[in-house]
């Protein structure tokens, strides 16, 4: 079983080998944002897979496909909506939590 400590470093050492240079999300939004972008990037993949199906793929494993790629879209703009609100949300709490000078 994984300690705490060793899933903050595989998910380090994931980010990393992935190509990013950021550290992991430290917070919602940021998590959910990160999400969206490997939806678009899932998304891509499976548009890609879809230009090269040979013309005699069967029927329904298209129809999937394409049914999956909508499913992927509507998550990616679900989670952005989310994560937009939880930016919003944030930002309104620090604005209300800001004294207000009075000349």
């Amino acid at each position: 079983m994984m300690t705490e400590d060793q899933r903050h470093v595989d998910v380090v050492c994931h980010t990393c080998a992935a190509g990013q240079k950021s550290r992991p999300p430290t917070n919602v939004a940021h998590q959910l944002d990160k999400a969206v972008n490997l939806i678009d990037l899932a998304r891509n993949d499976g548009n890609a897979a879809l230009r090269e199906l040979p013309p005699a793929a069967p029927l329904f494993s298209v129809v999937d496909l394409v049914t999956a790629l909508g499913h992927l879209r509507q998550a990616a703009l679900l989670l952005d909506g989310v994560a937009d609100t939880l930016e919003a949300a944030a930002h309104r709490a620090v604005e209300s939590s800001t004294p207000e000078v009075t000349p």
